[in-house]
């Protein structure tokens, strides 16, 4: 009988005949083999993905839990330098106008939470002293458990004071001492906006003259003059007196230039790379000073510092920085010698250090007193007639606070303007 197909290929398999059954299952074996090579490379690399996916998820929630903490702490800044205002007011201006003195606390202490730290942690420890202390009748206990106790203590005051405190739960145990152990810290600082001249003052129809004076007053000390003779925006030279009227004619409401060959209405600005309209508005914040006719970072590194655009441009004698005592001298005195004309001047750099120092000692009272001084000087004669070009003042009411809060290297930062005489509101403010 004929022998079947598979009884043929089951009598060569027994002889050792290699077959394609036998090809086929080994080729199996390393398609298997390679398919699980490469399915072990897909989810590693997946695993790889989904890890480093966590991280930058767990990175980005680290840096917004960050910012919301700087951003709170900001805030922290901008309610103790608030705190520090409130107390000058109430409790050491008093103190400075019955003893004539110049204290200002907000000027003299850092305002960062490291002092609010240390200031609260200490008052705790007040507190937990007080809290401890024995009662009237416990006072009088002289017996001798009650004095080995005080005595152990006493002792042990040295290596208890090394100890972290105690993680206590007992009703009535308060733990002072973990106040204000937060993650970062802020930093602030409170700049005198009295103390500057206020450009929005130009919106005051009445006192533009004012204003104008005193910005030309001073843009033109001598120290800047060769500033003013060197050829900076479009190739031109810019002088004081055009400067002064191009901030002018961005806040008054008119559309006239002011003066023949001054001021910056439309037509300055229309013909820029990126034309923009004159403002015939009051200025909205600080930085919008850039969009003036010839103020640049040079002018305002210069000058930021002595400008403003808050308050109601009356300038405290008894704060305002040596720029603008500079000018105030140069403006109210008519024929002054020659020899203080003098870029770096000697004798003008006397002056003004001795207006400093006569006002850190005793402040002036009022603006006579300050004219007082001038006029006791040899060679200065302050001009009655040229007074009405400042408007000088000894209190201060407005003041601007900038605070920054940082955590793990982010930063957030807060700006606010107070009138401290209302309090209850912000004049501005601004997170960024």
């Amino acid at each position: 009988m004929k022998a079947t197909f598979f009884e043929t290929r089951k009598a060569k398999n027994k002889r050792g005949i290699k077959t394609g059954l036998i090809y086929s299952q080994k080729e199996r074996g390393m398609v298997a083999l390679f398919s699980a090579i490469i399915t072990v490379a897909i989810m590693t690399v997946v695993f790889a993905e989904y890890q480093y996916d966590n991280i930058i998820h767990l990175q980005v929630t680290q840096n917004v839990s960050s910012r919301i903490k700087a951003k709170y702490l900001a805030q922290s800044g901008i309610k103790f330098s608030l705190l520090l205002l409130a107390i000058q007011k109430k409790f050491i201006d008093p103190v400075n106008q019955k003893f004539k003195f110049n204290y200002q606390l907000w000027n003299q202490i850092p305002i960062s939470g490291e002092l609010l730290s240390m200031l609260m942690n200490n008052g705790g420890a007040f507190l937990n002293s007080m809290a401890s202390t024995p009662t009237d009748s416990e006072s009088y206990e002289t017996d001798d458990k009650s004095e080995q106790s005080t005595l152990k203590n006493r002792i042990n005051d040295g290596v208890e004071q090394n100890k972290p405190p105690k993680n206590s739960e007992k009703e009535g145990d308060i733990q002072f001492e973990r106040m204000f152990q937060f993650d970062g810290d802020f930093y602030a600082e409170i700049s005198d906006e009295n103390s500057k001249y206020s450009v929005n003052y130009f919106s005051n129809k009445f006192k533009t003259e004012t204003i104008k004076l005193n910005l030309v007053s001073l843009f033109n000390q001598p120290e800047y003059k060769t500033f003013f003779e060197e050829t900076r925006e479009n190739e031109q030279v810019i002088s004081p007196e055009e400067v002064a009227a191009a901030i002018q004619d961005w806040v008054d409401s008119d559309d006239e230039r002011v003066g023949f060959y001054s001021g910056a209405e439309d037509d300055r600005y229309l013909y820029l790379k990126k034309p923009y309209r004159n403002k015939n508005g009051v200025f909205s914040s600080p930085e919008e000073l850039y969009m003036i006719y010839g103020v640049d970072d040079d002018l305002m590194s210069a000058f930021g510092d002595s400008l403003t655009i808050y308050g109601s441009n009356e300038i405290n004698i008894n704060t305002c920085d040596e720029n603008v005592l500079r000018s105030i001298i140069f403006g109210v005195v008519k024929d002054i010698p020659q020899t203080y004309l003098l870029p770096y001047s000697q004798e003008m750099n006397q002056l003004v250090n001795l207006i400093i120092e006569a006002r850190t000692i005793s402040p002036f009272g009022n603006a006579n007193e300050f004219y007082q001084l001038l006029n006791s000087m040899e060679g200065i004669k302050v001009d009655n007639a040229l007074k009405n070009r400042f408007k000088l003042t000894t209190k201060s009411t407005y003041f601007k606070i900038t605070s920054y809060g940082s955590v793990d290297g982010v930063v957030q930062k807060a700006t606010a303007v107070i009138n401290t005489d209302n309090m209850s509101s912000f004049i501005f403010y601004k997170e960024e």
